[in-house]
C-alpha cells in the first residue's frame, strides 16, 4: 500500500543519515564532539577511569618509626579513591551528553525538507497540503534538543505527525450512522458520485457486499440514467449479491429513480439504499445541478465520492466542485495500481473529510477500512 512513497521516504533519510559501514554509536559520538574534547578523551583511549583516578592520589610517606599498623590508612585511601572516581565518572558523563547533544536549527533542517517537499510534490500531493505538513514538522522540531542518535527518529515522526494530522479527519461509523436513521423509521440513503471512470458502481457493489455481511439489507438505485449501459452493469452486480435493483429507463430524472428506491426499501424493511449516478467532469454544469436536485428532492443521508488514487492535481478541481453539492467522505480507487499517496492526503487537506475506505481490486472483498494511523505505520516501519 502506497510503495511509492514508501520508496522514496525511505531513500530521502538514507541520503540525510547515510554513515560509514561498521561505524559504531562510540565512533560518531567522537565525530559529533569539539576538536578539543577529542583531544582530551583520546590522550588515554584505553585508560581505565579508576587506575586514571589512582595516579592523582598522592601516596602517604611511610613513618619508619611508628607503632601504627600500616593498614589503618586503608579505609582514608579508599574513601579518596571512590570520591575521585566518582567526579571522574561524572565529568565525562557531562562531556558525552554535550557531545552528542545538539540544537536543530532551521538551516539544518531546510535541507532535509527541501527532499521531503519533493517526494510529497512528486507523490501528487497538493502544493498547499505539502507546505502545511512541511510547516507543521518544522515547528515541532525547531530549537528542540536531541540525542544526535535519536535525530533520525525525531524527523520521521515530525513527518509521520503532521500527515497524520491531515489525514485523521472525523471518522464515520457507517453501520452506526445506519443504523441511527433507521431508528428512526427510515432507509440510510447512501449516493455514490464522482469523475467519470472512478469506479462509483463497483464500489457501490463492493459496499453491498459489505453491508450484507454485516447482516444488513440493501437495494440498489440504478439513478445514472445518462452512461450507456449503465443500468446493465449495476444489474449484473446485484444477481451475484441478490440485490434487488429500482431502475427506470435511461434518459429518466435521477431524483426521481433514487425517491422511488426510497419507498421501495421502506415498504420492505430494507436498511439501505446504494445509490448510482451519472460519472460526469466537475465542468459539466448540468450533471452537477443535477447531483444538486437529487439532494434537495431525497435528502441522502450520505454522499460518497468516489476518487482515483492516479488522479493526481486534478483531485483539487474535483474537491471544489463536488464540495459544492456537499460531500461527506471519500473512497479511494486502484491503490493497487498507484503505490503514491499523494491524493489521499489533497482530499482530506481539501475537503476536510475522512476517506472511508481503500478500494484495491476487482473483487467484492477488496474494500478495506481506511485507517491513517495503520497506513503510516506500515510506510515508516522500522
Amino acid at each position: 500500500m502506497f510503495d511509492f512513497f514508501k520508496k522514496k521516504i525511505k531513500e530521502t533519510f538514507d541520503k540525510t543519515f547515510k554513515k560509514p559501514e561498521n561505524e559504531t554509536k562510540e565512533e560518531s559520538a567522537i565525530k559529533a564532539m569539539p576538536e578539543s574534547k577529542k583531544e582530551s578523551i583520546e590522550e588515554n583511549p584505553t585508560e581505565n577511569p579508576e587506575e586514571s583516578s589512582k595516579e592523582h592520589i598522592k601516596e602517604p610517606e611511610q613513618e619508619t618509626a611508628t607503632d601504627q599498623p600500616e593498614s589503618s590508612n586503608e579505609p582514608a585511601k579508599e574513601s579518596i579513591a571512590k570520591s575521585v572516581k566518582e567526579t571522574l565518572k561524572e565529568t565525562l558523563l557531562s562531556v558525552k551528553k554535550k557531545a552528542v547533544e545538539k540544537e536543530m536549527t532551521q538551516k539544518e533542517l531546510d535541507a532535509f525538507f527541501y527532499d521531503i517537499e519533493l517526494v510529497l510534490l512528486e507523490n501528487n500531493a497538493s502544493y498547499d497540503a505539502t507546505d502545511r505538513i512541511i510547516e507543521t514538522a518544522k515547528k515541532e522540531l525547531l530549537g528542540t534538543k536531541a540525542d544526535r542518535f535519536n535525530i533520525k527518529e525525531a524527523l520521521e515522526n515530525s513527518i509521520k505527525n503532521s500527515i497524520f494530522d491531515i489525514l485523521n479527519q472525523e471518522k464515520i461509523d457507517m453501520q452506526k450512522r445506519i443504523k441511527e436513521v433507521n431508528e428512526n423509521g427510515e432507509p440510510c440513503v447512501i449516493v455514490f458520485l464522482g469523475f467519470n471512470g472512478a469506479g462509483k458502481t463497483t464500489n457501490l457493489a463492493k459496499l453491498g457486499f459489505l453491508l450484507q455481511k454485516r447482516g444488513l439489507k440493501c437495494v440498489f438505485a440504478a439513478a445514472d440514467t445518462f452512461r450507456a449501459a449503465a443500468i446493465e452493469q449495476l444489474k449484473k452486480h446485484a444477481d451475484k449479491l441478490k440485490i434487488p435493483v429500482v431502475a427506470h429507463q435511461y434518459g429518466a430524472d435521477s431524483a426521481a429513480v433514487i425517491f422511488d428506491a426510497k419507498k421501495y426499501a421502506a415498504a420492505h424493511k430494507i436498511n439501505v439504499v446504494l445509490c448510482d449516478t451519472a460519472g460526469r467532469v466537475h465542468t459539466d454544469k448540468n450533471l452537477m445541478e443535477e447531483l444538486k436536485k437529487i439532494r434537495r428532492v431525497n435528502s441522502p443521508h450520505l454522499m460518497i465520492l468516489v476518487a482515483e488514487s492516479i488522479t493526481g492535481s486534478d483531485i483539487e478541481n474535483q474537491i471544489e466542485q463536488f464540495g459544492e453539492v456537499g460531500i461527506d467522505g471519500t473512497i479511494l480507487t486502484k491503490t493497487d495500481i498507484d503505490g503514491k499517496i499523494g491524493s489521499a492526503i489533497s482530499i482530506c487537506y481539501l475537503s476536510k473529510k475522512p476517506i472511508l475506505y481503500l478500494s484495491c481490486g476487482q473483487k467484492y472483498e477488496d474494500l478495506n477500512e481506511f485507517d491513517a494511523k495503520k497506513v503510516l505505520d506500515s510506510i515508516f516501519e522500522k
